[in-house]
């Protein structure tokens, strides 16, 4: 009888096959279903006395019940101990009440159940997952881990060489090695968000911390627990109610960050021995998370690397052939995030990569994408936002954010139809405050070789697999044996001794410089002319334009193509250092405060540190053996939280005037533009003093 049935089931089914091929014209294209209009499920919100929100979202689909619990705090938090939120969060689940690690893990493996927590840089988060019929048990087991771990020590020891372990491992993942980097160089090196635990930052944690975080951080008051499933509202929350009303409220203030610091601008490269392709990371900054542009800069960067359709897919993939998989987006953090576009390509093309790179960048931030391009991506990214409700777990994820960060839920309800109004001016205009390249990080992680690629980009700072500085004032020197006074005589004898410098009451400096600037090559002439005491007047002809400055010694005017304007501040004691013929002997009596660091290679190091006035701080590099200065390096402060401009000048081609060596050519670059002046010099022309001050009206200078 059963065969029977099932012939005349198969039967039924080829006729309905052959019936609906006779009716199917394969030259007619199908016609669209009905749009169905898109509503948002129902919740429900209740809270509880001791300040735990909880949300309920009914979905009898299937006979499960998935719970997440948010708690304020995460790896942010960590202090000086980089990795003890992660270690927290580790730990949970090793032994709760009476129950063990292996009682926990033999009693969810059992029921088919779990229970994960993690740690984000904002929130820890406990997620368990149950049959309905085994949701009693789960549950107690979750809440024994809520309210009563037991943090065993020998769970923490055993974890502790696990997590070392899993550092070391990094080592061999550039992806990982240059998101975290990118963290540190846009947030900063001593942010919550720029921070990374290290093998040392480890060691150091101690069991008596993870119980002190604990105990801080898992109270009730901002947290919140969705629960998604074949639930009941009621019953599920006089089931909590019960259990967790126990749970003591702290009266805790809301979590803060300080604001960002970030690093100087430049390209941060990670030498990685042996590696055959290098990863590459482009990083802004961007806002913060309830910013009203930060929604546009998500859908900015779906046009610039959002999977196949964005703009890196169809250049570094499709016209270059450079890599397969480029990719763009933004974070998702609480109070301040950062933009990234990245490609791993083969060593031989990363620097042309990384010009495509810039260049797709560059387009967004100087013109409007084409309306067509922009409704691609936006009906893209809402019908993959609106195919995600298909998850109850999704659902209960936005509220949960919402909740968080603090979003009306009509803003999170009307996110499609906000999406899908945005304009290509919209994201254009987003994209060129906050993805420029010219206010970009640039991460590379790649083979030693590589590094002389990347010159051209801007100033390279290098580092190890350890995302410790090989370069620069930061990096490990080798110890010397020399104060800056004793290193600063040396140098005034290696350019000819006090009493000749002593001999030079005026000095004038004529140069020949190109600056590049922007792809162009620009000639401009300087003249410097410099009078004892502390006198200074200096022309650069651009062209099309002049610059003009005047010392008098105790005053600074500047002028571009117009009237001379006194100079107030910060700048004005820039320039009145610069007037000091021969400042760099006479550092002390300028107000810097002088601290040899080392020797790195051929150079000693040492730190010009003016106290009022960060922008005058300058890194001095001597060769070791003629301790003439090869290299002066400093950042110009634009802002606070904005990334420092690093600048270096290099001094070469030493020569002889008047029995002083002077450098004969000098190369200044920042983020900006590249300058090369080769100078003449010389030596105690006569120089009247009303040059020195900008002329009266009707007089020429």
């Amino acid at each position: 009888m059963k065969r029977v049935l099932f012939l005349l089931v198969v039967f039924l089914l080829g006729q309905l096959f052959v019936y609906s091929q006779d009716n199917f014209d394969p030259n007619v294209k199908p016609e669209p279903l009905n749009e169905k209009e898109f509503k948002f499920p129902d919740y429900s919100e209740t809270r509880l006395a001791n300040g735990l929100k909880i949300f309920v979202v009914e979905d009898n689909e299937q006979p499960t019940i998935n719970l997440s619990l948010l708690i304020p705090g995460g790896t942010s938090q960590d202090g000086n101990l980089p990795g003890l939120a992660n270690i927290v969060a580790s730990l949970l689940t090793k032994g709760a009440g009476k129950r063990t690690a292996l009682d926990i893990a033999k009693t969810l493996d059992g029921l088919g159940a779990s229970i994960n927590v993690s740690a984000t840089p904002d929130y820890i988060t406990i997620s368990v997952f149950s049959l309905k019929r085994h949701f009693p048990t789960v549950f107690e087991i979750f809440k024994d881990c809520l309210l009563q771990p037991t943090f065993p020590e020998s769970e923490f020891n055993k974890l502790i060489p696990k997590l070392i372990a899993g550092i070391k491992q990094e080592k061999a993942q550039p992806s990982r090695l240059a998101q975290a980097l990118a963290r540190r160089v846009v947030f900063g090196e001593d942010h919550p968000y720029g921070k990374k635990e290290t093998e040392e930052s480890i060691k150091s944690i101690k069991l008596s911390d993870v119980r002190d975080y604990y105990k801080k951080y898992f109270v009730p008051d901002f947290a919140s627990l969705v629960i998604t499933g074949d639930v009941k509202k009621r019953e599920i929350i006089s089931t909590i109610e019960k259990d967790l009303l126990s749970w003591s409220k702290a009266n805790s203030e809301r979590i803060k960050l300080p604001g960002i610091n970030p690093m100087p601008l430049g390209i941060y490269f990670v030498e990685r021995p042996g590696s055959v392709q290098s990863t590459i990371i482009i990083t802004t900054r961007t806002v913060d998370y309830l910013d009203f542009e930060y929604e546009t800069l998500d859908m900015a960067a779906a046009l610039i690397g959002g999977g196949f359709g964005g703009r890196l897919s169809r250049t570094l993939r499709e016209t270059y052939s450079y890599t397969y998989s480029p990719y763009a987006s933004q974070t998702s953090l609480k109070f301040m995030n950062r933009f990234f576009c990245g490609a791993d390509v083969r060593n031989s093309v990363t620097d042309s990569a990384l010009a495509v790179m810039l260049e797709q960048m560059t387009l967004l931030a100087t013109q409007p994408p084409t309306e067509e391009e922009v409704n691609r991506i936006l009906r893209a990214q809402v019908g993959k936002y609106l195919m995600n409700f298909e998850s109850s777990n999704f659902i209960a994820g936005l509220i949960q954010n919402a909740d968080f960060h603090g979003k009306a839920m009509a803003s999170v309800k009307s996110y499609p139809q906000r999406m899908l109004a945005l304009s290509n001016y919209d994201l254009h205009r987003s994209a060129e405050r906050y993805m420029n390249p010219k206010n970009a990080f640039i991460i590379v992680v790649g083979a030693p070789e590589v590094k002389e690629k990347l010159n051209k980009f801007g100033k390279v700072f290098v580092y190890n697999l350890d995302l410790e500085p090989l370069t620069g004032e930061k990096a490990k020197l080798e110890k010397v044996s020399i104060t800056p006074n004793e290193l600063i005589e040396k140098y005034i004898k290696a350019i000819g001794g006090s009493n000749a410098i002593n001999n030079i009451k005026t000095l004038t400096k004529t140069g020949k410089a190109s600056l590049a600037v922007q792809g162009r090559n620009i000639p401009v002439e300087i003249v410097e002319n410099y009078k004892v005491p502390n006198k200074k007047f200096q022309t650069a002809d651009f062209g099309m334009y002049s610059q003009k400055i005047w010392v008098d010694g105790e005053n600074a005017w500047s002028s571009v193509q117009g009237p001379a304007e006194l100079q107030q501040g910060p700048e004005a004691k820039k320039l009145l250092i610069d007037a000091v013929l021969f400042n760099d002997i006479k550092l002390s009596s300028l107000g810097y405060n002088l601290k040899v660091l080392g020797k790195q290679g051929n150079e000693i190091l040492m730190k010009a540190e003016m106290n009022d006035n960060e922008s005058l701080n300058r890194t001095y590099y001597f060769d070791a053996n003629t301790f003439l200065i090869n290299k002066i390096e400093g950042f110009e402060v634009v802002g606070k939280g904005q990334p420092p401009l690093p600048v270096t000048i290099t001094f070469s081609d030493y020569s002889n005037f008047g029995g002083v060596l002077l450098p004969k050519k000098v190369e200044s670059s920042n983020p900006m533009f590249n300058m090369e002046i080769n100078y003449n010099f010389e030596i105690n022309p006569n120089l009247e003093d009303s040059l020195f001050s900008p002329p009266k009206t009707g007089e020429k200078n």
